[in-house]
């Protein structure tokens, strides 16, 4: 009776270890799909062409100048 006991002990204490090492492993998985679809986040934009463009910029990085006002090829002709 008691070796009874201690293989059904056993088998419940392998059975919580064997759950608990699927459940870490799937909250694992998960965890890191959820960082990756948050750092490849875009928004898909069709120019003219029909061409799909994918900008992985923040908003804040898409809006900042990137060239300053006093350069360019625009100046002021003199004759």
């Amino acid at each position: 009776m008691f070796l009874l006991k201690f293989i059904l002990f056993i088998f419940i204490v392998g059975l919580v270890a064997i759950l608990w090492m699927v459940w870490t492993f799937y909250w694992q998985v998960r965890k890191a799909t959820k960082q990756f679809r948050q750092h490849t986040k875009s928004k898909p934009h069709r120019n003219a062409d029909g061409n799909i463009i994918y900008d992985r910029r923040t908003p804040e990085q898409a809006k900042q100048q990137i060239i300053p006002d006093d350069e360019g090829e625009y100046v002021d002709f003199e004759e």
